[in-house]
C-alpha cells in the first residue's frame, strides 16, 4: 500500500514535471511528497519480508540512482539510529520506551561490548518488533556510538 501510494505520488510528478531542466526542481518535489509517505513511522513500520523488501528496494532504485540519493534501506537505518540516540539522551521523552530497552551490564569484564540484552524470540512475530529491531541494529553495527 506504501509502495502504491508513493508510485502513483511519484507519476503525478513526472506528469508535472515533464518540462523542467532541473533536477533540483524534481529532486525537491520528490524530497517534499514522495519520501515522507515511504519513511513515515519508520521506526515502528519496517519492512521484513522479502516482497516488501523487494518492492521499496525497486521503487528506491532507480529514483535514487537518478538523482543521487542514499538508499530507502539507509534511510531507515539512519533515522532508527537516530530515535535510538534521542531515546538515550533524553530528546525523545518517552519513559515506558526507555524502560523496554534492556542493558547489558556484565557481570565481569569481558570482550563483549555490545550494549543491548536482546533475549530470544518465541515467535517470528516479536522478531520485528520496534524496540529489538532498535536494540539488535545498535549491537550489530559497531560505528553507532551510544
Amino acid at each position: 500500500m506504501v509502495c502504491c501510494k508513493a508510485l502513483k505520488t511519484l507519476g503525478f510528478i513526472n506528469r508535472l514535471a515533464r518540462d523542467f531542466k532541473l533536477y533540483s526542481s524534481f529532486k525537491l518535489l520528490y524530497f517534499t511528497l514522495v519520501r515522507p509517505i515511504l519513511e513515515y513511522g519508520v521506526v515502528v513500520w519496517s519492512p521484513y519480508t522479502a516482497m516488501t523488501l523487494s518492492n521499496l528496494k525497486e521503487f528506491s532504485a532507480a529514483v535514487a540512482d537518478k538523482l543521487g540519493l542514499v538508499s530507502l534501506a539507509e534511510r531507515r537505518r539512519m533515522l532508527c539510529v537516530k530515535f535510538l540516540k534521542g531515546l538515550l539522551s533524553d530528546q525523545v521523552d518517552s519513559t515506558d520506551l526507555l524502560s523496554l530497552l534492556n542493558f547489558k551490564v556484565p557481570p565481569r569484564q569481558n570482550r563483549s561490548s555490545v550494549p543491548f540484552h536482546v533475549p530470544i524470540c518465541p515467535s517470528n512475530y516479536m522478531k520485528n518488533e520496534p524496540i529489538r529491531r532498535l536494540m539488535l541494529m545498535a549491537n550489530e553495527d559497531p560505528s553507532i556510538d551510544l
